[in-house]
């Protein structure tokens, strides 16, 4: 339900945008029916109305806004394709999806404009308008976040694939309006998001530690949308759209790439770690720029002494031995790795494979060009940028087969919710294998600790809540679900500061019906003694307890920490839990003496805590 205050900024937006358009957009209006149906743009209208609808009713983002369900809709490998074909479609966060439709939006107009709703390109009627704007161009946008996301590198969510194939055609066919469109998606993106929070309130208070933002961008799928979308640019452009010029289309390349982050390039090379290649990235862009500006706006005259100043030209017959020798040096190459199968993996044959596939573009220039005279630039840049699609997806398509062969949680406690399993764990190991190669080796998360959620029918291992991030905020949730159904699993980060040594602490795992104490660290010794006794802190399965031992080591008994303001002996010593305002402390006394052994914050979760004032020497 809107605020008061949400409502009204919301009705300031509309107002002032349906104000602009009436009153100071007419010629827009006039320009854009030449092309658009009513002068709307009504595919881009319907694919955004998708994305909305399927965050709000299949992610459950109309009952949980803020929260909505993800891990099913993720694409975590080609064993599990309903996350596959899913995952372009859905999205993690309010904020994500806000940024991506603001980018539909705003890009969209400018690609559904050169699509045309009116008639087919070329003079020759085509399909029906109204199937060109509300069935085929939707289909085409939605079709386009398919193939990004069935080719992202490792796991992904998001239609930004999708977003980022909108710049590319929109500035091979428009560069001047797609400068435009960068201010309005930052416009769209800042007027939704105050209309969603007209106030926001800020306060100084530790954060704890995480990945960085850029971190968890899905560059490769968006370089592989990116370049499918200039491709199809070059496509429109070629049947009845004005070509602009080389100057304009590398500049607004240049532009909305660097404004849109197209130059990042993140490896992971172990856990916790994130390299950011900065300069290769702005290298690359600077390329891309070059090659899509001469690919939408360079000289159709044919290049034809690139045999070299005699301008000697191959006949078809020579091009045809030459090619052949090719094909049958790579097929030779093929089979003699296909005998090593046994010691070269398979995904290593699938990257032979792909490269392949490149070198089989070759004749688009040996033959059609050579033999006309030489091909012409925009030929030789369009093929590159073919070349460049294929080189970047054959990685993309390798990842997708990924597979959890083994989650290795058999010998943890763990909280299972339908087919996920969640753990709380030091070290956590997880067999993974690829659909290309088969089982793989067991790969360890060393130094890690993290709540793990794996599901085996979804090929799908990820660290849900890390340790770091519980150290800070003792308190965190995740979601997990499907269509129809989703379960908010509590996780808690019980502790006491034991006086003298390390923090003795518990992870608790719960759902409205159960709840699992998943890990307990080691014990801990306070430093200090009293009549000879020594007192050790001790997580227990459901709740803490104080072990009480001689200085020489002989145990005396355990008993559980006491409720607050409680207390229980253990022979002659007095076990009690004080408030003491703030925080909570475990005191043993002796006669008159009294030493704290372990304090927390009065505010500290309790977690699967049962424990009482009751315990046995």
């Amino acid at each position: 339900m809107l605020s008061l205050a949400q409502l009204g900024v919301a009705v300031v937006v509309f107002f002032a945008a349906g104000l602009f358009w009436f009153l100071g957009g007419r010629h827009l209006r006039e320009a854009a029916s030449g092309r658009l149906l009513y002068g709307l743009p009504l595919g881009t209208l319907v694919a955004a109305g998708f994305l909305l609808a399927v965050y709000l009713f299949l992610q459950d983002g109309l009952g949980h806004w803020d929260d909505p369900v993800v891990f099913p809709f993720v694409s975590w490998s080609y064993g599990y394709p309903a996350g596959m074909v899913s995952a372009a479609f859905t999205h993690s966060s309010p904020s994500h999806i806000i940024s991506n439709l603001s980018g539909l939006v705003a890009f969209g107009v400018i690609v559904e404009y050169a699509w045309g709703h009116s008639r087919d390109p070329g003079g020759d009627e085509g399909v029906w308008p109204w199937m060109r704007a509300l069935v085929v161009f939707p289909a085409i946008l939605l079709g386009g976040g398919l193939i990004t996301g069935l080719v992202s590198l490792g796991p992904g969510l998001g239609f930004s694939g999708a977003v980022y194939a909108l710049f590319g055609a929109a500035v091979v066919t428009f560069p001047g309006p797609s400068l435009l469109a960068v201010l309005a998606t930052s416009v769209l993106s800042t007027a939704v998001s105050v209309i969603q929070e007209p106030l926001v309130e800020g306060t100084v208070e530790p954060a704890p530690p995480a990945p960085p933002d850029w971190a968890g961008i899905g560059f490769h799928a968006h370089a592989v949308g990116f370049v499918l979308g200039v491709l199809f640019g070059l496509w429109l452009l070629n049947r009845d759209l004005p070509r602009p010029s080389v100057a304009s289309v590398t500049a607004a390349t240049f532009v909305v790439g660097l404004v849109q982050s197209l130059w990042l390039i993140v490896l992971t090379p172990a856990q916790s770690t994130f390299l950011r290649y900065d300069g290769v990235g702005f290298a690359l862009l600077v390329v891309v720029a070059g090659v899509v500006g001469i690919a939408a706006g360079g000289s159709s005259d044919r290049l034809s002494p690139i045999f070299g100043q005699r301008r000697w030209i191959p006949t078809r017959r020579q091009l045809g031995v030459a090619w052949t020798f090719l094909v049958v040096l790579g097929g030779g190459a093929v089979v003699v790795l296909g005998v090593t199968a046994a010691t070269v993996p398979a995904g290593t044959l699938l990257l032979f494979v792909g490269a392949g596939v490149v070198v089989a573009l070759l004749p688009v220039l040996l033959v059609f060009g050579p033999t006309e005279g030489g091909i012409s630039r925009r030929h030789l840049a369009a093929v590159v940028l073919a070349m460049g699609l294929v080189v970047i997806a054959v990685p993309g398509i390798y990842s997708g087969g990924a597979t959890v062969a083994d989650a290795n949680l058999e010998d943890r406690t763990t909280l299972a919710v339908e087919d996920y399993q969640l753990v709380y764990g030091t070290n956590l190991t997880v067999e993974r294998g690829n659909l290309f190669d088969g089982p793989g080796e067991r790969m360890n998360t060393t130094g890690t600790a993290a709540v793990a959620v794996a599901s085996e029918r979804r090929h799908m291992w990820t660290l849900g809540v890390r340790s770091e991030r519980l150290a800070v905020e003792p308190t965190d949730t995740v979601v997990v679900g499907d269509v129809g159904w989703r379960e908010e699993v509590s996780i808690t980060r019980s502790a006491w500061d034991v006086v003298g040594n390390e923090t003795v602490y518990a992870v608790d795992l719960a759902t409205d019906d159960q709840c699992v104490r998943s890990f307990k660290s080691p014990q801990a010794t306070a430093g200090h003694t009293l009549a000879e006794y020594r007192f050790a802190v001790v997580p227990t399965p459901d709740g803490f307890a104080v072990q009480v031992k001689e200085t020489s080591g002989r145990s005396v008994g355990r008993v559980a920490v006491p409720p607050v303001n409680q207390s229980t002996t253990v022979n002659a010593l007095t076990i009690a839990t004080t408030d003491r305002g703030d925080s909570h402390s475990v005191e043993v006394s002796h006669q008159e003496t009294t030493v704290t052994v372990a304090e927390r914050p009065a505010d500290a979760p309790a977690g699967c805590d049962t424990s009482t004032a009751s315990g046995s020497p």
